[in-house]
Parts: structure tokens; C-alpha cells; sequence
């Protein structure tokens, strides 16, 4: 069942299919086999699967959520295409949330979380190396504060964690290396971001009236907004 999921959600057949990913394999599976994927593309095929569908011909319920579902693809589709803030936002390459969101909810046994922890330290090293391609002319602002944000993820991972992992010592052979790897990349790319991209950093995080007005447009879900001065 997993294998087959993750290759249709890589071919983006099934409008329902996120929904189903992360109920059946869980979102650590699901994350990585979205980032193997073109997201945009992958957004553009589920509103073909949507436009293939008889709208008129669902109950009231249903519009609402095709509606909501098309709308929400659309904006997906503007904020990488257009609003690419990937490029100019590294903030979005925080990556602290996706470990402390696992140990500061009791949602499941620590053991449990803390395997999730684990392949999410795994992933780190891909992540920035992916920002450092992606990162382009920030605005200063933006870089040094995720210069203040990489500090305190590195500071989550070794100290936080290690604590968390004292409550699981039969985890810690497992986590250990992970953890690790995660630090050094982090630290790898503290520097980064010091020396190579804070200098460069001359950005404008102003997106211009027309982009504005789009982004609100998508935000408010309405067609159209009137937008005097910005």
C-alpha cells in the first residue's frame, strides 16, 4: 500500500490523495516523497483532476469544498511561481518548528516521537543544502533573523533533545547519529549565512502593488479587491 501511494502522489492523481498519505503512511513517509516532486506541477495536476470533475453535479457540501480545494491549489501555484519567496526568504528555512512540534505535544509516546524525530534530524542536511541553492538576494532583515533562528534550533537539537533522549535511552543509539549530522549541517550553514549570504543580503521585502494585491486576493478568497494606495 505505501509503495503504491507514494507513486501516485509523485504522478498526482488523486485530488483526495495528501489527505490519504498522511493517514495511511504518516506525513514523515509523505514529506519525502513530496520533495522528490515539482510542488507547482503537482498543484497543477490536481486542479486538472478538479476540472475533469462535474461540479454541478456534487452536493452543496461537496461545492464548497471544490471551491475551497481550487482556491487553495491556485494560491499554492501564485506563492511559487510568482511570490517565490523561497528565493528570497531564508526564515523558511527554519527548520526548529518541524523538531519541537514532536517534543513539546504529548500527542503520542515518546518513543513514538522520538523515531519521527529522527527522520526529520535525517532530512536536515537535504534541507539547507536546498536553501543554499535556493537563497538568492534576501532582505538584510530576513537573514539576520534567520541567523537568530539557526541558533536556537542548533541550541533545540543538542540540548533539548539530548534531554528528551535521557527519557529513552534504549533510543539513543538510533537518534545519536542523526542528531549529530543535524548539528554540524546547522553550524555548516550558521556560517553560511553569516559570511556569504548577510553580505549579499540587499533584498527588498516589499512585493510591489500588483503582487500585493494578488497575494491578498487568494488570502481573503475573493476575486477581486479594491486597493487604493500601496
Amino acid at each position: 500500500m505505501k509503495n503504491h501511494l507514494l507513486n501516485l502522489l509523485k504522478i498526482g492523481l488523486s485530488v483526495g490523495l495528501l489527505a490519504l498519505l498522511f493517514t495511511r503512511i504518516g506525513i514523515d513517509e509523505a514529506m519525502k516523497a513530496i520533495r522528490e516532486i515539482d510542488l507547482a506541477a503537482f498543484a497543477a495536476a490536481f486542479l486538472d483532476s478538479l476540472a475533469a470533475m462535474d461540479r454541478e453535479g456534487l452536493g452543496f457540501q461537496n461545492r464548497i469544498d471544490y471551491d475551497i480545494l481550487t482556491h487553495q491549489l491556485k494560491a499554492s501555484i501564485f506563492s511559487l511561481d510568482t511570490i517565490r519567496s523561497y528565493q528570497w526568504n531564508p526564515r523558511n528555512y527554519n527548520v526548529g518548528g518541524a523538531i519541537y512540534s514532536l517534543l513539546a505535544r504529548d500527542f503520542a509516546p515518546l518513543e513514538e516521537r522520538l523515531h519521527s524525530v529522527n527522520n526529520r534530524l535525517e532530512a536536515i542536511p537535504g534541507v539547507l543544502e536546498q536553501a543554499r541553492i535556493n537563497l538568492q538576494n534576501p532582505p538584510k532583515i530576513f537573514t539576520e533573523t534567520a541567523i537568530l533562528q539557526n541558533k536556537g534550533t542548533v541550541s533545540l537539537i543538542r540540548e533539548e533533545l539530548s534531554s528528551f533522549i535521557d527519557q529513552a535511552p534504549e533510543l539513543r543509539e538510533e537518534i545519536e547519529p542523526a542528531q549529530t549530522r543535524a548539528i554540524a549541517a546547522l553550524e555548516k550553514y550558521g556560517q553560511w549565512l553569516e559570511n556569504d549570504l548577510l553580505p549579499r543580503s540587499s533584498g527588498d521585502f516589499r512585493l510591489g502593488g500588483e503582487k500585493y494585491r494578488a497575494k491578498l486576493s487568494f488570502l481573503c478568497h475573493c476575486h477581486y479587491i479594491r486597493v487604493i494606495r500601496i
